[in-house]
């Protein structure tokens, strides 16, 4: 089975309330707003690995965030066992964070720009309304990215998203990239590794027909 991959707006969405909220309730908010069924301990794991710590400032878990009690309870059950004040804070927060920025407005979330491309609120929060800011220089420029496809900063500065400093990729040339020791390379470096990607997967897909 393939393994599931967070979307950018769902990173965002974890990155915003993974201080302000029990990773238990964390993890119902995040499936019932993206109707999805992520296990608590995928969207912990996560967590850790971005340096995230739970609310009480510990990776220990007290008896109400274990993820242990949740089991077997059902959406109303689980919802009992906080309070008024801190689900109104959590939707208080969506609805602020939403109608605090404008179209064209840039914003940096770890460490990256995004550009808030719309100013449909509606019901929607700002993680709707964002798209990365090399994302959206490039298709400025060049129109949707293909599928399955990433950009990469030639001089290896995220927050530079000149379009000469934008290059489109496949993303499986990423295993070349890890293989080869190219994850860190930037300029005519880069723009080699590309070079050598294509003509690998050219010969590849050839004999592969």
């Amino acid at each position: 089975m393939a393994r599931r991959k967070f979307t950018e707006e769902q990173k965002l969405f974890m990155e915003e309330y993974a201080s302000t909220l029990p990773w238990p309730e964390l993890t119902e908010q995040f499936n019932e707003k993206f109707h999805t069924d992520f296990p608590y301990n995928t969207i912990k794991g996560w967590l850790y690995q971005h340096g995230f710590k739970s609310v009480n400032g510990t990776h220990r878990f007290t008896s109400e965030s274990s993820p242990r009690w949740q089991k077997g309870l059902s959406k109303e059950e689980f919802f009992s066992h906080f309070s008024n004040d801190s689900l109104k804070k959590f939707n208080d927060n969506v609805k602020s964070m939403n109608i605090k920025y404008r179209k064209g407005q840039e914003i940096i979330k770890r460490g990256r720009p995004y550009i808030v491309i719309n100013d449909e609120f509606g019901n929607n929060c700002i993680f709707k309304r964002l798209m990365r800011k090399n994302r959206y220089v490039w298709e400025q420029h060049n129109g949707p990215i293909p599928e399955n496809h990433l950009i990469l900063h030639l001089d290896g500065d995220v927050m530079n998203c000149d379009i000469e400093n934008l290059i489109c990729v496949p993303q499986r040339y990423l295993a070349q990239f890890r293989w080869n020791d190219w994850l860190d390379a930037t300029g005519e470096v880069l723009k080699a590794a590309v070079k050598c990607c294509d003509l690998y997967y050219k010969a590849k897909d050839a004999k592969d027909v």
